[in-house]
């Protein structure tokens, strides 16, 4: 019910969930919340190569976005808990729970490098087995900042970092 059948992370439904308490939390005992937004750069070239092809590129860019989130020197964080969902075709979302704005960043460029350094297994994903990501970030505001708010900036910062071309990320405060 709240896993993406192809990537194995949690879906969207469960990730608007997760937020939202998420921000609840981040409020009340007035703690840093940051979330990142992740887009596959030219997704539709990936489509292209069949649903074979997509669904591999997606599954191990899940594989990736995991890795790095646990590997991740976050300071600050409870427990390493960190969340990974899939939120779209092709997007993905990750909550920052104990994250500054400075941290998520972090966080997303170490995520930026890891996927434009990996060699993806299937032969015709990319260029020569490579695809880019490109990332909004954004943090809670203090002081009543909703969810659906948090989610609109890093959308908007996505928005930017693929206006500047692929494999960039933006900040938002």
């Amino acid at each position: 019910m709240y896993i993406d059948e192809v990537t194995g992370l949690w879906n969207q439904r469960y990730f608007n969930e997760r937020l939202h308490a998420e921000c609840v939390r981040a409020q009340r005992y007035g703690r840093p919340l940051s979330i990142v937004f992740i887009d596959v750069d030219e997704f539709d070239k990936l489509t292209l190569q069949g649903s074979r092809v997509r669904d591999a590129v997606l599954r191990e860019i899940a594989q990736l976005l995991v890795s790095a989130i646990r590997g991740a020197d976050v300071s600050g964080r409870i427990d390493g808990f960190l969340e990974a969902a899939r939120y779209g075709r092709h997007e993905f979302f990750l909550i920052l729970p104990e994250t500054d704005l400075e941290g998520a960043r972090s966080v997303a460029e170490r995520l930026r490098r890891t996927v434009e350094a990996t060699r993806f297994s299937h032969r015709n994903a990319g260029r020569s087995g490579r695809v880019t990501i490109s990332l909004g970030v954004a943090a809670l505001h203090a002081g009543g900042d909703a969810a659906e708010n948090l989610v609109s900036r890093a959308d908007e910062a996505l928005r930017q970092a693929q206006e500047r071309g692929s494999n960039h990320i933006e900040v938002t405060a």
